[in-house]
C-alpha cells in the first residue's frame, strides 16, 4: 500500500494538527498586540510559528492532493474531492461567525447588525473563496488587531488556486517525476528572485504567491519521489533538518534557505511511521476545524478580556477550550459527512461518463 494511503503508516495528520497549532501559537501573539515578541518572529527576524505552520500545510497538501489526482485520473472527481474538503467546513464555520458570534460581539444592536448587507454577504463571499472578506458590522473594531474577523481564511483561496494547478499540469504533461522537478526548480527560482529584488521592488503578495506556490510543488513533486530511498534516510533528513535550523538566526539567510528546504524536513518526517503519531487523526482529523476556528475565537476572547487580562499562556488556554470542541464537531457533524459523500458523487460521475449504447446494441444486450 502506498505510504501516504495509510494513516497508520506515515505522520501526515500529526504534520497537519501541528502545523494548525503552530498557527494558533503564532496568533496568540499577534491578535493580543504582542506581535513582535513571538519567539520565532523575533529569533529570525522574517517568520514566526504561523508563517511556518501555513508552509507546512501547504507542503503537506502538494503532496496529498498530488497523490488523490494520480489515485482519481478524473479530473471532475478530483474537484468534487476538494470541494467536498474545504467548503462544507468553511460553509459552516463562516455563517456561525456571521450569524451567531456575530451579533453576540458587534458594538451594533441585533436589528441594525443583521440589516447590513455586510453581515449576510460575508459568508457567501467566504464561501465563494474569492475575493476572501474579513469584515462584519461593529465586530472586533477595537481589538489590538482590529477589523478581522477571521484573518486565517486568505490561505484557502491561495490553496484552492495552487489545487487548479494539478489537473493543468496532467494536461501538459508535466504530472510526472521530471515535468514536477522542474516546476518545483522554476517556482523555487521565482522565489529566490522575488526575495532577492527585497519589498522595495516586489510587492508582499508577490512574496507570498511564490514562497507557497514553491512548497506546494515541492510537495507533488516529492509524491512523485516517494520511494526513493534518499527521503526515508535519516541522513537526508538530519541534513536537511540542520540547514534549516541554522539558516534561522541570520535574517539575510533564512528567507533564501529555510523555505527551499523545509520540503524535504517535512516529507521526510511525514514518511518515517512514529508509533502513536501515525495515528494522530484515529478519533478525527481536527486540523481543519482548528484552523478555521480558532482565529474568531481569538479575537472574541481579545474582545471580551483584552491583552492586559490574558497573557500568552492564558489566552492560548481559553482559546484551545473553546477551538478544540469546535474543531472535533465541525469534523464529525460537517466534515466527515461531506466527505462520505464523494462516493455516492464518484458513482454518479463514472454512471455520466459510461459510452450510450445505440438502439441496435441495447437490443441484442436485452
Amino acid at each position: 500500500m502506498d505510504p501516504a494511503h495509510a494513516h497508520e503508516r506515515n505522520n501526515f495528520d500529526a504534520l497537519r494538527i501541528l502545523a494548525a497549532l503552530m498557527v494558533v501559537f503564532g496568533h496568540a501573539y499577534i491578535l493580543s498586540g504582542r506581535g513582535a515578541a513571538e519567539p520565532l518572529a523575533a529569533f529570525t527576524g522574517i517568520g514566526g510559528f504561523g508563517e511556518l505552520g501555513v508552509s507546512i500545510f501547504f507542503v503537506v497538501s502538494g503532496f496529498l492532493v498530488t497523490m488523490s489526482h494520480q489515485r482519481l485520473g478524473d479530473v471532475r472527481a478530483f474537484m468534487v474531492n476538494r470541494g467536498l474538503r474545504i467548503l462544507p467546513g468553511l460553509a459552516a464555520a463562516v455563517v456561525l461567525t456571521a450569524l451567531v458570534l456575530g451579533p453576540l460581539v458587534s458594538t451594533l444592536a441585533p436589528a441594525d447588525y443583521f440589516s447590513r448587507p455586510q453581515t449576510w454577504l460575508y459568508p457567501l463571499r467566504n464561501v465563494l473563496l474569492y475575493p476572501v472578506d474579513y469584515l462584519l458590522p461593529g465586530v472586533f473594531a477595537h481589538n489590538p488587531y482590529p477589523d478581522a474577523v477571521n484573518g486565517s481564511l486568505w490561505t484557502l483561496r491561495l490553496e484552492f488556486s495552487f489545487y487548479l494547478t494539478i489537473p493543468l499540469l496532467a494536461w501538459c504533461g508535466l504530472l510526472t517525476r521530471t515535468g514536477l522537478r522542474a516546476v518545483a526548480a522554476a517556482a523555487a527560482a521565482a522565489y529566490l528572485a522575488v526575495v532577492a529584488l527585497g519589498p522595495a521592488h516586489a510587492p508582499v503578495m508577490a512574496l507570498i504567491a511564490t514562497r507557497n506556490f514553491y512548497l506546494f510543488a515541492a510537495g507533488a513533486a516529492l509524491f512523485m519521489w516517494r520511494g526513493h530511498p534518499a527521503l526515508r534516510s535519516p541522513g537526508v533528513l538530519s541534513l536537511a533538518g540542520l540547514l534549516f535550523v541554522a539558516a534561522l538566526p541570520f535574517k539575510p539567510v533564512t528567507a533564501y534557505v529555510a523555505p527551499i528546504v523545509l520540503p524535504l524536513v517535512v516529507a521526510g518526517l511525514a514518511l518515517r511511521p512514529v508509533r502513536g503519531v501515525s495515528a494522530a487523526a484515529r478519533f478525527g482529523d481536527l486540523s481543519y476545524g482548528v484552523y478555521i476556528y480558532a482565529f474568531p475565537v481569538q479575537q472574541a476572547w481579545m474582545a471580551l478580556l483584552g491583552p492586559q487580562r490574558l497573557d500568552v499562556a492564558g489566552f492560548l488556554g481559553v482559546t484551545l477550550a473553546c477551538v478544540l470542541p469546535l474543531a472535533a464537531l465541525s469534523w464529525w457533524l460537517v466534515e466527515r459527512p461531506a466527505l462520505g459523500l464523494k462516493a455516492v458523487v464518484h458513482a454518479r460521475l463514472a454512471q455520466n461518463k459510461a459510452p450510450r449504447l445505440l438502439p441496435a446494441e441495447q437490443a441484442e444486450l436485452s
